[in-house]
């Protein structure tokens, strides 16, 4: 949600650096407008360091000084944490003049997301086993002693705060400074959450590829009806095989229940009007085939 009111809230001309939150980005912030003629885009940039985290508050100010527009981070407590020596360096900057060389710096929103450790990995195999591997001090790492806030205070870098609710999350980002955001879910309330919404979706995606296809999947059955299931993709890994003669063959129609399914792009599976290359993709072609079983 943090994320999503963000996105929401920037000015085109900006720009907006993320870390591993790029992946919250692409799945939540709204899909945006066709834009009229001289309206730009957001500007978008991600850092992924040697660890994934390194250097994310210096991979901003480099990019708004780059950029030369305003800029705003979104970054999480850990990573924050990996790269806190870059706020002196801001502040070492702004003291001296807010100039690196001879080009200024461009106000710099910092917004981190205190949610007390990271909790990617509760996203992966490895979050099923936290019991066993010491999750919170080898994965998750929390950190509720760290005040991001009252550090760039410390650091007189002006306009920082913390605060505990959208609403003051979106007053502050007409400043620049660090902005601390203190979500008030746990990470398995959070975890949970985005399963459940991305499972709604998923099913909702689902049913309307499958009621409106925009390559409608043709199949050929053939064999012998329940006997055990033997499923032919005609053009999967680009093969043109069109198995026509594994259908002729008794020996396999006598031991199977033979589907052959062409795949978008290969025999009679073409595009309907209006279809789209996402029609071609993995996601549309696994939820096609999906509808095609329950059909």
């Amino acid at each position: 949600l943090v994320c999503w009111v963000l996105c929401h809230h920037l000015i085109h001309p900006n720009g907006t650096t993320v870390c591993s939150t790029i992946r919250l980005a692409r799945r939540w912030c709204p899909p945006h407008p066709q834009c009229p003629l001289g309206v730009d885009l957001p500007r978008v940039s991600c850092s992924r360091g040697v660890s994934g985290i390194d250097g994310t508050i210096s991979t901003a100010i480099g990019y708004a000084v780059g950029l030369g527009r305003a800029t705003n981070l979104l970054i999480g407590d850990v990573a924050a944490i990996h790269d806190l020596n870059s706020l002196v360096q801001l502040a070492n900057y702004l003291n001296g003049g807010g100039f690196v060389g001879d080009v200024k710096i461009p106000p710099v929103k910092i917004v981190v997301c205190n949610n007390n450790g990271g909790s990617m990995f509760k996203f992966v195999p490895i979050g099923k086993y936290s019991d066993d591997v010491a999750y919170n001090e080898n994965f998750r790492t929390p950190n509720a002693q760290v005040a991001f806030a009252g550090a760039a205070k410390m650091l007189g870098l002006g306009g920082s705060k913390k605060v505990d609710d959208l609403a003051g999350m979106i007053e502050s980002l007409d400043h620049s400074g660090v902005t601390e955001i203190v979500p008030k879910t746990s990470q398995d309330e959070d975890v949970a959450l985005r399963r459940r919404i991305t499972e709604a979706v998923g099913e909702v995606v689902e049913e309307s590829l499958r009621l409106h296809p925009g390559v409608k999947l043709s199949f050929i059955r053939g064999g012998s009806p329940g006997k055990a299931p033997l499923v032919l993709l005609h053009g999967w890994m680009g093969s043109a095989k069109s198995y026509s003669d594994w259908l002729a063959c008794e020996e396999l129609t006598a031991k199977y229940d033979i589907v052959s399914i062409s795949l978008p792009g290969h025999g009679g599976s073409q595009a309907s009007e209006g279809s789209t290359l996402f029609d071609y993709g993995m996601s549309a072609t696994i939820a096609n085939l999906r509808g095609l079983v329950k059909d």
